[in-house]
């Protein structure tokens, strides 16, 4: 059914039951645990436990030869575990130890299987090239990342692995579009039975590039997705509500333009609960406030969001210390409004600011 983990879990406690107790007669039996242990951690991506688990079902089976003469069965079972190690063990990185796996599971192969595998070998071709794509991009040479998977898609094209590589290598360069498109390529090339994990990571990062390029109902949904592939991850949950709070904010910023002021404050609000850190809707909705003569929560709200930005925003800064010098002004407080107004004006030179402080200096010495 898919469920790759659970799966693993019985097979492990199937282990547990019977590998210390077993004889040479159900030798066989045991084999066949670790052998559906290592698919569910081929598919689990968790390749040097596959690999181990192969190499025990390989023991156990040898061991079985010595109490029964092989059966064609048997030989298509241990062909598939040269074959699920070759795997394994080309998730690595090691393509000569894989080689070396795919050659033995030809040997063992029944006719219907000899093609696949062969054609698995060349496959390997593309981990090589894959493997010199990956330093590049972990040395930042992106460029020829991308370059590199490309070549490594022409001997495999059905290699899900190398667009959602490439997908990163997009995201760090902030093209965002092609990120989009790499993503959509790897997820439609993933196998129908891919671990949650695969699936759920490629889907977040296509959400990434999708924030950036303003497609906020396509991000929703892929984070949604992957939430629901990985509905334990806390990460991805609160990724999900920041998004969410991201759309908010928009249709709140719609509803301002439309001066619909109050309605605007209220979604603004919903998009705080669903992203406290959102500072862009915590200052709009100080606007709000200001404009719906709401003066003493503005004050609490600019002062609670100047508490949590951070020192390099000057722009924002400037902007709630003018919203909260403005509110104070309105409560006849002129001395706090002054001293809001200088601390914004330190950080941005504001004509329009200047003239409002010294006209509020007036009415304060008036």
């Amino acid at each position: 059914m898919g469920d790759f983990a659970s799966a693993a879990n019985a097979y492990s406690a199937a282990i547990s039951l019977d590998d210390d107790e077993y004889v040479a007669t159900i030798a066989g039996r045991v084999a066949s645990y670790y052998s559906n242990r290592a698919a569910c951690f081929l598919q689990l991506t968790k390749y040097r436990r596959c690999s181990s688990d192969c190499d025990r079902a390989l023991d156990l089976m040898d061991l079985a030869r010595k109490a029964c003469e092989e059966d064609e069965k048997t030989r298509r079972t241990r062909c598939k575990l040269h074959a699920r190690r070759a795997a394994a063990l080309a998730g690595v990185g090691d393509t000569d130890e894989a080689r070396r796996d795919y050659h033995e599971a030809i040997l063992l192969a029944p006719p219907d299987l000899k093609a696949d595998l062969e054609n698995d070998v060349k496959r390997l071709g593309a981990v090589e090239i894959k493997q010199n794509a990956d330093t590049a991009a972990q040395q930042g040479d992106y460029h020829k990342a991308i370059d590199l998977y490309a070549q490594a898609q022409l001997v495999d094209p059905s290699n899900a692995a190398l667009w959602s590589n490439t997908a990163v290598c997009y995201l760090a360069l902030q093209e965002h579009s092609l990120c989009a498109e790499a993503c959509t390529k790897s997820l439609t090339l993933l196998d129908a039975m891919a671990a949650p994990q695969v699936k759920a990571k490629t889907l977040l990062r296509r959400g990434m590039a999708r924030l950036e390029l303003k497609d906020l109902q396509g991000a929703v949904e892929d984070y949604q997705e992957a939430s629901l592939l990985l509905p334990e991850d806390e990460r991805v949950a609160a990724d999900l509500k920041q998004v969410r709070g991201r759309i908010k904010r928009t249709e709140a910023d719609k509803h301002y333009k439309s001066l619909e002021v109050e309605l605007a404050s209220e979604v603004y609000l919903a998009a705080i609960e669903l992203n406290p850190s959102d500072s862009k809707a915590r200052n709009n909705r100080i606007a709000c406030l200001l404009r719906l003569q709401q003066y003493e929560e503005c004050i609490e709200e600019a002062g609670s969001l100047i508490a949590l930005l951070e020192a390099e925003d000057t722009k924002m800064m400037a902007q709630t210390l003018i919203r909260r010098g403005a509110a104070h002004a309105k409560l006849g407080l002129y001395a706090q409004g002054i001293q809001d107004y200088e601390k914004a004006l330190v950080l941005k030179e504001n004509p329009k600011v200047r003239a409002d402080m010294e006209a509020m200096q007036l009415h304060a010495d008036s």
